[in-house]
């Protein structure tokens, strides 16, 4: 059953401009998607935008998230933070 999960989330286009990183929360189960979409920066085919079209507006389009809840959450963040650390 596909239902709408645009609660709070995020599209975060790589630095290459290839690539986006997409962010979504379900409120409902309290669980956080990451979906990846590769775009061709100069020619993005209009299935494409529609397959993006669709995730933003109804929820993903596709089953190819990566799926996580809290515990994997805070993993992630402090990950990411001790990254951060060694960049200052």
């Amino acid at each position: 059953m596909s239902r709408n999960i645009l609660g709070k989330h995020k599209f975060i286009e790589c630095d290459c401009s290839a690539h986006v990183l997409g962010i979504q929360f379900d409120e409902d189960d309290k669980i956080v998607y990451f979906s990846y979409y590769g775009i061709l920066p100069h020619n993005v085919p209009l299935w494409q935008r529609m397959r993006c079209a669709y995730a933003e507006l109804k929820g993903d389009a596709w089953k190819d998230n990566l799926v996580f809840k809290k515990e994997q959450i805070v993993e992630i963040r402090d990950f990411l933070n001790e990254l951060l650390e060694d960049i200052k």
